[in-house]
């Protein structure tokens, strides 16, 4: 696992339902091949959690993840984060 918290940003989506973080999962992994960028994946409390330095990825896993979420009503977060 990879520790985002020594970067000066990093970019976070996390929901409560697995079987929308493995589609998430999924889905980053396929976009990650494609534009080259690194993530993790975990479980941070009670949510599911990804994580990645790069806003461009971020985003369009992001709005994925948006469309899924709306479709089953369930919850999704998202955002950039500095470390203190």
């Amino acid at each position: 696992m990879r520790n985002y918290n020594g970067r000066v940003k990093y970019y976070f989506i996390r929901v409560t339902n697995v079987n929308i973080f493995n589609a998430l999962v999924k889905a980053a992994e396929h976009l990650s091949a494609e534009k080259g960028a690194d993530f993790d994946a975990r479980r941070n409390g009670g949510f599911y959690e990804l994580v990645t330095a790069s806003a461009s990825f971020w985003h369009d896993l992001y709005l994925y993840g948006q469309m899924i979420v709306q479709a089953q009503d369930e919850y999704i977060d998202g955002g950039e984060e500095q470390p203190a």
